[in-house]
């Protein structure tokens, strides 16, 4: 039978496990943030970009607790690159 004290430390290490998950999903993005920022564009202006209704509703896509469509990754990759007049591409924004 587990005891409360037991109960405490399965707690905690969910706890932990979950903040570690949430922390390596936003990581994965802070390039597409960075970029989204130099810009100049807000989540409600990358909503408009993709086709999604919010801000929160692309937020949710922006710290990967959804995740983009192909088509999304190529709308994105569009708009970033004429805005910042570079040549990034789709690998570089989402997956490294």
């Amino acid at each position: 039978m587990f005891t409360s004290y037991r109960w405490n430390d399965i707690i905690t290490t969910v706890k932990i496990y979950l903040h570690m998950k949430r922390g390596d999903k936003v990581k994965k993005y802070n390039k597409l943030i960075g970029y989204r920022k130099m810009c100049g564009m807000t989540q409600k202006d990358m909503a408009n970009v993709i086709g999604v209704s919010t801000a929160q509703g692309y937020g949710s896509k922006e710290v990967g607790k959804v995740p983009f469509t192909a088509d999304e990754m190529q709308a994105i990759q569009n708009v970033l690159n004429s805005r910042l007049g570079l040549q990034l591409t789709i690998d570089e924004l989402f997956f490294s």
